[in-house]
C-alpha cells in the first residue's frame, strides 16, 4: 500500500508521520528496534542513471507499540520540486533489516510556491 504526501518548496513543516504496516495492513510492533531511517530519492532521474538518495536520515519512533514513525524535513530536503519516493527501513536489535511500505513505496510529492 502506497500513500502521497504533498509539500511545498522549501518547507520544514509538517513532519511526515506514518504507521508502519505489514502486508496485511495491520500495524508492527517495532518496540526494541535500533533505530528508523527515512530514505528519499526521485521517483525517476531524467537520464535513467543511477538515483542517489536525496535524503538518508533518521527517524523518530512515536509510538513503538503501535508502529508510529515521523520524520521532520530540513530545508535542503524540500529544496527541489518533483516527486519521489520514500520509505522506512527498521533496524532490529540483531541487526537485521525490514523496509515499509511493504508493498510499494510512500510517495513525496514537492510542490512550488506562488511566485
Amino acid at each position: 500500500m502506497s500513500s502521497v504526501f504533498t509539500i511545498k518548496r522549501g518547507d520544514t513543516g509538517p513532519a511526515l508521520e506514518v504507521t508502519l504496516r505489514d502486508a496485511t495492513g495491520a500495524a508492527v510492533d517495532i518496540s526494541g528496534n535500533l533505530g528508523v531511517q527515512f530514505q528519499m530519492k526521485e521517483r525517476q532521474h531524467k537520464d535513467n542513471d543511477r538515483v542517489d538518495l536525496v535524503v538518508d536520515a533518521a527517524a523518530t519512533v512515536v509510538d513503538a507499540p503501535g508502529g508510529i514513525v515521523k520524520y521532520v524535513w530540513t530545508s535542503s530536503d524540500t529544496d527541489e520540486i518533483g516527486e519521489y519516493v520514500a520509505e522506512w527501513v527498521v533496524t532490529a536489535a540483531d541487526g537485521s533489516e525490514r523496509t515499509f511500505p511493504t508493498p510499494g513505496f510512500t510517495t513525496v510529492r514537492v510542490v512550488g510556491d506562488i511566485e
